[in-house]
């Protein structure tokens, strides 16, 4: 029986999943507001497979820091997590999802060439 559009893209998520062991998201717990107009804490980076990590930063209502937890040095305000561990806990969780999506094309193209050798 074929499946429709939906139940594909929930299957290919389910093997894309089942690709890497799950560590839980953490969400920031820092947030910057009119009560607390300054905060200092972690930020996950994850600009380039090069450049992936965690770094202390700083937040206001208007601007953030990536690198310093002293003043502000960019425009717009982030969320930020509260500790190093739990920052790294997300780095990991959005590190899976990455590898997970490039594992499963690796996966596809295996069955691919399984499948020529078949023909």
């Amino acid at each position: 029986m074929a499946m429709t559009k939906k139940e594909q893209i929930a299957y290919e998520a389910a093997l894309t999943s089942a690709a890497l062991r799950h560590t839980a998201s953490v969400p920031t717990d820092l947030e910057a507001s009119q009560e607390v107009p300054f905060i200092a804490g972690y930020h996950v980076s994850m600009g380039s497979i090069f450049s992936y990590g965690v770094k202390e930063a700083c937040s206001s209502t208007i601007g953030h820091s990536v690198g310093s937890k002293e003043k502000t040095t960019s425009q717009r305000a982030i969320p930020l997590h509260s500790t190093e561990e739990m920052a790294l806990r997300e780095l990991r969780f959005r590190m899976e999802q990455e590898f997970a999506k490039h594992l499963r094309k690796v996966d596809l193209m295996i069955e691919q060439a399984q499948a020529k050798l078949a023909e």
